[in-house]
């Protein structure tokens, strides 16, 4: 007998108590369960989970939620399963324990790692009746998957993961969990689920819907393509500032998808994307700025906007870039002479960028006008080189203007001018050098030489960020430029 009903006890914790009335033991029941306390009492985890039972339902005791919990406790410092599903349940009515539906959430979890097929049942029949903390709780499950250890207890499901995204995305009409729903049915395969999702949202303006939603109608994956109408959905997302949709569009127009091809435009929408941070259009506008693709060629600008795509995961791309798609190129050359005159081959990369005056005299000089002013160089000719920086300077080259308004500001090779330096450096932030902006923000906020203006110093400070995104500060390019192959 007292096996019998200590194994009712453990299978069914929460069903022994009895509805209604108590009514009294016959006396082998009465001496079972008091051996049941007295497991408990020596610790025995299940016994402890039973006891936790009569005290919540009040059986065989009157009811008392506080020392339901003090015995469920007790079991769930031996990782009894059925006292964290108990727990749980407390926390979430606040049943002898204030409400904490954090709490509970991570003792259903800990419960289901313990084995209990039970309670993961129970939360799916109460998520897939429409309840919400169910949904929710079962949503993050399947997104993560919840391992015992090296064991896998429950695995990643993206199919579950999006089908409880909906029941929470239905019942609450939440743009973000509409969102989140889309997403989840992409990653899962079903595009036109995904797309049934998203286009109501992109109808009410979201930029993020109508990316998505443009992307699958421009694609046409799993669903009649519609070009004309992916576009119109990519433009409503870039101009609701949605870089990726930037992005989008620069590639559109570069290939010819969906509308027709124009190269200008796709540098116009790269920029726009870059200047969002989006790595792609750091990575697209860098190389149209190096092959001279839609735009006229920069290699100054095109070397910074591909040093920031490298520190977003385009390191490879870079390196493939100069040394196997254009090895050969004027923005090959360029890359190779900064390599050489880091590197402290000065000789070798004067050769480089001789090389480069042919198609790209500006930038071409200013690198020689640079060698020039190093002292380390054998050829060292400081006026020559100045001479050299003033010719691009006048073109409106930023590196130049930058060099310059330095060497006026110090008196380097020259007069001090600092009007002059402070006017150069001016010119060289106007035309997107970041270096330029961050001296200049550091004169403002100390008053060097210009009068004191806190403002200007944060306007600059704004374009030095806009410019130089703090991944770019971290100098990734000594390491990029190992990669390059260079052969004279």
């Amino acid at each position: 007998m007292f096996r019998l009903t200590f194994l009712l006890l453990m299978l069914f914790p929460f069903c022994f108590a009895a509805r209604g009335e108590k009514q009294a033991l016959a006396p082998e029941v009465r001496d079972s369960l008091q051996h049941i306390v007295e497991l408990a009492e020596q610790g025995d985890a299940a016994a402890q989970n039973s006891v936790g039972v009569w005290y919540y339902n009040g059986e065989h005791y009157d009811r008392d939620y506080a020392k339901a919990v003090q015995w469920w406790l007790r079991a769930l410092k031996q990782e009894n399963a059925g006292a964290a599903a108990n727990l749980a349940k407390c926390y979430l009515r606040g049943h002898g324990v204030e409400v904490d539906s954090t709490r509970a959430a991570g003792l259903v979890r800990r419960a289901i790692r313990l084995g209990s097929r039970a309670t993961l049942q129970e939360y799916t029949e109460r998520a897939d009746e429409g309840d919400l903390w169910s949904a929710r709780l079962l949503a993050d499950i399947y997104k993560r998957g919840l391992k015992n250890g090296d064991e896998v207890v429950v695995p990643r499901n993206n199919e579950l993961y999006g089908k409880y995204l909906g029941v929470i995305a239905d019942a609450t009409q939440d743009e973000e969990q509409m969102l989140s729903h889309g997403k989840a049915l992409l990653n899962a395969g079903k595009y036109d689920e995904a797309l049934e999702q998203y286009l109501p949202l992109a109808d009410r303006g979201n930029p993020s819907a109508c990316f998505w939603a443009g992307k699958i109608l421009l694609e046409g994956k799993d669903v009649e393509p519609d070009k004309e109408r992916g576009i119109e959905y990519l433009t409503r997302a870039a101009e609701g500032g949605f870089p990726m949709a930037d992005y989008y569009l620069g590639r559109s127009y570069s290939i010819g998808d969906g509308v027709v091809q124009n190269p200008s435009l796709a540098v116009k929408w790269y920029r726009k994307a870059a200047e969002g941070g989006n790595h792609y259009g750091l990575y697209f506008l860098g190389r149209a700025l190096a092959t001279g693709e839609g735009t006229q060629p920069r290699f100054a600008e095109a070397l910074r906007m591909l040093e920031r795509a490298a520190a977003k995961g385009h390191k490879l791309a870079f390196t493939k870039l100069i040394n196997d798609t254009i090895p050969d190129s004027p923005f090959a050359t360029y890359v190779r002479g900064m390599k050489l005159m880091r590197g402290g081959a000065y000789a070798q990369a004067m050769n480089q960028f001789r090389k480069l005056e042919r198609t790209n005299k500006d930038e071409a000089r200013t690198m020689e006008g640079l060698i020039y002013c190093t002292q380390a160089y054998s050829d060292y000719n400081l006026k020559k080189g100045i001479s050299l920086l003033k010719s691009s300077a006048k073109a409106g080259e930023p590196v130049a203007l930058y060099n310059l308004g330095l060497f006026n500001l110090d008196g380097t090779g020259m007069k001090k001018n600092v009007a002059e330096g402070v006017k150069l450096l001016e010119q060289a932030a106007e035309a997107g050098s970041g270096q330029a902006a961050l001296a200049l923000a550091s004169l403002y906020a100390s008053g060097k030489g210009v009068e004191k203006d806190e403002v200007r110093a944060a306007e600059l400070r704004a374009k030095v960020e806009h410019l130089m995104p703090a991944a770019s500060k971290d100098d990734l390019l000594p390491a990029l430029l190992k990669t390059i192959v260079v052969t004279e």
